[in-house]
């Protein structure tokens, strides 16, 4: 997708969110919810230890399963103005913060970042070794009066009581007790948080007896460790830090469904009023993590799957406000599963996605085919209680767009639309490739799994699109055009 796609798509969605709804118009039938003994153990697998698992503020560190966090908030002493949430990605410096995202492990055990807000700029990293939580804040400019709160509170609903004194945050848990202390640097205690002055280092630690030259060590020798990894990826290790610190600083833990997971951004989140999964994008999240990490790569893509809609597609989107009922995206999941299959070789996952998956394969032969093409669509439903930006597009030739994924590509501008059978009447090369490539994919699956007369069909099923698809090649042009 293209800048300007990208421009339109984060607009259109942006305006969405702003004026989105509740969930409890769309609820997801309880054949969604469905899931195996492994996925289970996996998401729990994945839900512990400290991590910065509250999409709201990536200075927030929070432990799993307790749900104990300790939040970070910025206090500018000149305007007296704090910045209770930090993101990635609010631009605007005038008023908003700006984040620049180091380090940061998977599974939380160092992350690194700095944040610049109001001329101040400071820098924070955290370790994690078992349960233990180090961190450490690191003044690079700003005036002497300024400083940072350090407060706490029970995320997700989950237990406990909380209390500070003498420079020590104490939750007591119904399972355990967990104590974080200012081992460094100058502090005041308040009734409900630390200030601590931004004047010199300060250091944070659950063990009391550290030092700040001790948790400087600590610090250091995780980040070595951590960065030491890249390494192995030798001449790719600048593209294998880029790709891989985007997707860890994305990976939050989402209460309602009792998961990990990695949505396309916190932006995103926040403004879904907490988490957004988009289809495509998140199947190749997947394929992404599946590089070196096996559990989040599994992770992502059941939980995408999962999102299918009763009518049997995967979404557009799925999210904790609303879900596209119209419209599905690129069908690109079974590629994905089959190749993170393929470098893991566990049957289970297949058997968790396979029967969701030839559900959506055959939706789009049943509802995108006209005359043996395949095309884009959007269809008409009564969506409930959303605003009316939205219902706009659903069963129009802008929601057909939007299925497409390249949302405002001038490969749709002189498409008719068809307002009765809501497809754009268009044979379209790319979802043809595409559907032809799923339909392969979940063959090779089905075959993986036995299912000997269903790896037949998809086969067919493929021929027959593939056999269409030849119809489209241009001689003149050297291409297949739509």
């Amino acid at each position: 997708m293209n800048k300007k796609n990208q421009v339109f798509k984060a607009l259109m969605l942006t305006l969405l969110l702003i004026y989105c709804n509740s969930s409890k118009a769309q609820k997801h039938p309880a054949q969604r919810e469905k899931i195996g003994k492994e996925f289970r153990a996996l998401n729990a697998g994945l839900a512990q230890g400290w991590n910065t698992w509250d999409t709201w503020s990536v200075l927030c560190h929070a432990i799993l399963p307790e749900g104990f966090a300790i939040n970070l908030q910025l206090l500018h002493h000149q305007s007296g103005d704090t910045l209770k949430e930090a993101l990635i990605g609010r631009e605007d410096f005038g008023t908003k913060e700006h984040v620049i995202p180091g380090p940061h492990a998977y599974d939380g055990s160092y992350t690194e970042l700095i944040v610049d807000w109001h001329k101040m700029r400071v820098r924070v990293q955290s370790a994690s070794i078992g349960r233990q939580l180090f961190l450490l804040i690191s003044p690079i400019d700003n005036l002497p009066d300024d400083s940072i709160l350090v407060s706490s509170k029970m995320l997700w609903s989950k237990k406990g009581d909380i209390t500070i004194n003498n420079g020590t945050i104490k939750a007591s848990m119904p399972a355990s007790t967990i104590n974080i202390s200012i081992v460094g640097g100058r502090y005041t205690s308040k009734a409900d948080c630390l200030k601590v002055s931004l004047s010199e280092v300060a250091a944070l630690s659950s063990d009391p007896s550290k030092s700040t030259n001790d948790v400087k060590k600590i610090i250091n020798e995780t980040r070595e460790k951590f960065l030491a990894e890249r390494s192995k990826y030798k001449d790719a290790s600048e593209s294998f830090n880029a790709i891989q610190t985007a997707l860890a600083w994305n990976v939050i833990y989402e209460p309602t469904k009792n998961r990990v997971i990695t949505p396309v951004s916190r932006l995103w989140n926040v403004g879904w009023k907490g988490w957004t999964l988009f289809e495509w994008d998140t199947y190749f999240a997947a394929y992404m993590l599946s590089l070196d990490s096996k559990e989040l790569a599994y992770a992502n893509a059941i939980a995408m799957t999962k999102e299918i809609t009763a009518s049997g597609f995967i979404p557009n989107f799925g999210s904790s406000v609303s879900t596209s009922e119209d419209r599905s995206e690129p069908p690109v999941g079974a590629l994905v599963v089959k190749e993170i299959y393929q470098k893991y070789r566990e049957k289970w996952f297949l058997n968790e996605l396979f029967d969701d998956l030839l559900r959506w394969n055959r939706w789009w032969a049943d509802n995108r085919d006209i005359d043996g093409y395949l095309c884009w669509g959007s269809d008409p439903y009564v969506p409930g209680n959303i605003p009316a930006y939205l219902i706009r597009g659903i069963g129009t030739k802008k929601g057909a767009q939007w299925e497409s994924g390249l949302d405002n590509s001038p490969m749709w501008d002189d498409a008719v639309f068809d307002t009765v059978k809501h497809r754009m009447l268009l044979a379209d090369v790319g979802l043809m490739s595409l559907f032809i490539t799923d339909c392969h994919s979940l063959s090779e699956i089905a075959t993986v799994l036995g299912k000997t007369e269903k790896a037949k069909e998809l086969t067919e099923r493929a021929g027959k699109y593939a056999r269409k698809l030849a119809t489209l090649w241009d001689d003149q042009f050297g291409l297949y055009l739509n």
